[in-house]
């Protein structure tokens, strides 16, 4: 376990943390103090145990917006991914749809096709016809 000097509001405090979570613990601790630094200059003379704790009430509520706001965002999220299965699912109705009318038309175009064969071979007695008279 690691041991790192932080500083808040002027004040040195050593603490341990996790090896490799120095930096981390660092910016924390730079976070913290600007926000005691920020209330000290806003609340004038307040006793040090009063701005630590209006401090973490400070932080808290940061935190809670946080996590107010993450889940709406996953909220979100899922909305999104409902539309999406929901527009997968209407994709899949007018794939099959489409496959039924392609069907259909292959089925008219045979029918069709062997109709005009049927109307050529006549055309081709007849030409037959009038030539021989």
């Amino acid at each position: 376990m690691a041991q790192i000097a932080i500083e808040i509001n002027g004040r040195s405090y050593t603490v341990g943390c996790a090896d490799g979570e120095e930096e981390r613990l660092r910016g924390l601790a730079k976070y913290v103090d600007t926000k005691v630094r920020d209330l000290a200059a806003k609340m004038g003379g307040v006793g040090e145990a009063r701005l630590f704790m209006l401090a973490c009430l400070t932080l808290a509520d940061e935190l809670g917006e946080a996590y107010h706001d993450a889940e709406a965002a996953r909220a979100a999220s899922e909305a999104g991914s409902s539309a999406v299965r929901a527009a997968d699912e209407r994709n899949g109705a007018l794939q099959e749809r489409v496959n039924a009318i392609e069907a259909q038309l292959a089925r008219r175009e045979e029918t069709l096709s062997r109709h005009l064969d049927r109307l050529a071979q006549r055309m081709a007695v007849m030409s037959d016809r009038l030539e021989a008279n």
